[in-house]
């Protein structure tokens, strides 16, 4: 039975990923309800493993994960709800994995920001209809003057690396590290 719940979690937990992801993309919103999600799930899945260890565990993940990011929100260079689903991940992954997780989604936010950057430029012209289109459309979003990209995706990479890593994810994949 523990198994089984363990399982459907976490693939609930890459579920709510991708739609974190999606959202971001869109709209450059990551809902409440996703991250209130992703959190739950980690509080209760940490729990149901390790019991108060383990929420113990889960609560200190979620911690690291909104330090780690808050003082880029306080600059001004990341979202709440970029913070918020940093802290969330880190419920799933304890203290240890959300440091590398915070670790590998900012190289990956990097990545992205560069990539956007190159493909500012870049247009795509669709004679038929008149339109033009830049690729850095979908990755930069101008927000109070400040053009940013969507990081929820670099999120979702580190959380799913280091998820991968701790063998978090070896439930749904069978796969160990």
């Amino acid at each position: 039975m523990l198994d089984q719940f363990i399982i459907l979690a976490t693939a609930l937990f890459l579920a709510l990923l991708v739609v974190a992801v999606a959202s971001d993309m869109r709209s450059h919103c990551i809902p409440n309800w996703v991250v209130g999600g992703v959190l739950a799930l980690g509080l209760l899945t940490q729990c149901a493993s390790d019991g108060w260890i383990g929420l113990t565990s889960a609560a200190s993940g979620a911690l690291v994960g909104l330090l780690f990011f808050l003082l880029f929100y306080i600059r001004n260079a990341m979202g709440a709800g970029d913070v918020k689903l940093m802290a969330a991940s880190g419920a799933f992954l304890g203290p240890a994995g959300t440091v590398l997780a915070c670790g590998i989604a900012l190289a990956s936010g990097l990545v992205l920001a560069v990539l956007a950057l190159s493909l500012r430029r870049i247009s795509l012209y669709a004679p038929a209809s008149g339109l033009s289109w830049r690729l850095s459309d979908a990755l930069i979003v101008e927000r109070d003057g400040q053009k940013k990209v969507p990081y929820a995706a670099a999120i979702a990479l580190g959380s799913l690396v280091c998820a991968g890593y701790l063998g978090k994810l070896t439930p749904i994949t069978g796969l160990t590290n």
